[in-house]
């Protein structure tokens, strides 16, 4: 009866975070799903063959890292224009939302407090539901904690089996993040192995030794009084070990490590489930690792702005994280499991070390901070939950619950129903028109901005840059286009000397870029074209 009516409040308050969660997409669309429609469109045409078709430089190389996310842009956009795919956008996060708040529901006691962090996290963290690949991956890793969990708990084949699908999924939706899902198990390995070294394991397994001795037939009087005696003894030492008195640790008794380490090698080989070679094994080691070009030995990914250091007190996400985090654990007699607090060192860490990882910190706290105020409610109102739930399957309550969270949903959707898909102060939308009418764009050779390049492959104008960095970079390609475009942007070469050795006739700048201003006044260059945030320039000789 009390599973049924769990069930019962899961599924009313994640019909709640789902019409909350419309409320939260944004309507504008990022760089990256314009390359993802373009790209997709040319596998469906084409096919992958791992080589560069939009850039107007010859012989680039591209790794096709998400190609089946780019087929489903391309196919919702071409059937549903760009409505489709904020359709699509609002699906997903939906998605997203209920499977963490459902998962870390059935993972603690209250779905309560599940709901509530839930939904104190996805807000924070809203700028996450894009039309970009990464949202995929999300929705895996949040799906590989629960499956891993589960797999510990139960020995089920089947979690170990949804982990490997998940693996797949990521591999061919976004390789590039794949690694992250092996990453994601050493938490659960590192308690394993603490587990299996711990004093009370280790006399047990003592004792083990002695009994499977004594199964053994015509072991002599003195032997078999040897180990007796060594299997009382350590049978006794293992039960004398107790847990330290005030530890805020959660220790299994068993964490499955055999399982966990077969799981392992099993899911590292997914990566080869793919269309795209070996690219969810290399892409991280060329990122990080690959040879760069710049001059002070600075990697490519170091200017690129979601991988840079977090800077804690301007991130809201990782505020409320920390500010929950304390006042849960710190302030409540609340106890944390060990592989939970091992993974939210990890991801608290990688957080610092690149902000595009305070998504995934954001997503996978909520199994966490789910759990430590589950045990709080337990300890301290768990008589006034209980009524709380009760109310909560009352249908007026449930009528009111969801046209108050309907209300503040359509509101924000009401808000953004003047917002354009396309942010004219971020995209060239009269440069591009102006382009598409006026040149012969097919046969001109166009500097433009890392940002809003992909703008221009989904007009099929040819680009000098893109924001897909493993096409430009040193890293990946012979080609020093990125490298030569931050000199640009940073000031760090003469832009003349750049826009000559590409032989660019026309320039597209941000009218507040600081080359904007130089240009200018550049007399070697005419202003063909400008609207209130963009300008084409002309190269006179």
């Amino acid at each position: 009866m009390k599973d049924m009516k769990k069930r019962k409040i899961i599924i009313i308050l994640a019909i709640i975070i789902s019409i909350y969660t419309i409320g939260l997409v944004k309507k504008d669309f990022q760089n990256d799903t314009f390359f993802n429609i373009s790209i997709g469109k040319y596998i469906l045409e084409h096919g992958i063959d791992m080589k560069e078709h939009f850039a107007y430089t010859d012989g680039l190389s591209y790794t096709y890292s998400h190609w089946a996310f780019d087929i489903v842009c391309y196919k919702m956009y071409d059937w549903f224009g760009f409505p489709g795919l904020y359709g699509m956008t609002i699906i997903l996060a939906i998605i997203t939302n209920v499977a963490v708040f459902v998962f870390s529901s059935k993972r603690c006691k209250s779905p309560v407090a599940a709901f509530i962090i839930t939904i104190m996290m996805c807000t924070t963290v809203y700028e996450a539901y894009a039309a970009r690949s990464q949202i995929i991956s999300f929705m895996c890793f949040i799906a590989e904690i629960y499956c891993i969990e589960e797999f510990i708990e139960t020995r089920k084949i089947k979690y170990g089996l949804y982990t490997c699908i998940c693996a797949v999924i990521v591999a061919n939706f976004h390789a590039a993040s794949w690694p992250l899902l092996l990453v994601l198990m050493l938490p659960y390995l590192a308690s394993a192995f603490l587990n299996l070294i711990s004093r009370k394991n280790i006399y047990q397994m003592c004792a083990n030794y002695s009994k499977r001795k004594l199964e053994k037939k015509n072991l002599s009087d003195e032997k078999k009084k040897k180990y007796e005696e060594d299997y009382n003894d350590y049978t006794r030492f293992a039960n004398e070990v107790k847990p330290p008195r005030f530890s805020r640790i959660i220790t299994k008794k068993s964490y499955y490590g055999i399982g966990l380490v077969v799981l392992l090698i099993v899911v590292s080989i997914t990566g080869l489930i793919t269309p795209i070679k070996d690219v969810p094994y290399t892409y991280i080691i060329k990122s990080m690792v690959g040879k760069s070009n710049f001059e002070n030995g600075e990697k490519s990914i170091e200017f690129i702005s979601e991988m840079s250091a977090l800077v804690p007190i301007v991130n809201t996400s990782f505020i409320v994280f920390t500010i929950l985090f304390i006042a849960i654990f710190g302030f409540l007699p609340v106890k944390i499991k060990e592989e939970h607090g091992f993974l939210l060192a990890g991801l608290y860490m990688m957080s610092l070390i690149s902000v595009r990882y305070i998504y995934i910190l954001g997503f996978l706290s909520i199994y966490v901070l789910s759990d430590m105020l589950s045990q709080a409610f337990e300890m301290f109102i768990k008589d006034d939950i209980e009524k709380l739930q009760d109310i909560l399957l009352k249908k007026v309550v449930i009528l009111v619950l969801v046209v108050v969270t309907s209300i503040y949903s359509f509101s924000k959707f009401q808000e953004k129903w003047n917002i354009d898909y396309v942010d004219e102060k971020r995209y060239p939308i009269g440069v591009v028109e102006y382009i598409k009418k006026k040149l012969d764009y097919n046969n001109i050779r166009i500097y433009n901005g890392y940002d809003f390049g992909s703008y221009l492959m989904l007009n099929n104008i040819p680009v000098f840059i893109d924001s897909r960095l493993d096409v430009y970079c040193s890293e990946f390609n012979d080609t020093d286009i990125f490298r030569d475009f931050i000199y640009v942007q940073f000031g760090k070469k003469n832009y003349d000397e750049i826009f000559e050795k590409y032989d660019f006739s026309h320039i597209i700048l941000k009218n507040d870029s600081i080359v904007n201003q130089y240009l200018s006044k550049d007399y070697n260059y005419r202003i063909i074209y400008q609207d209130d945030n963009f300008s084409l320039y002309e190269r006179r000789i």
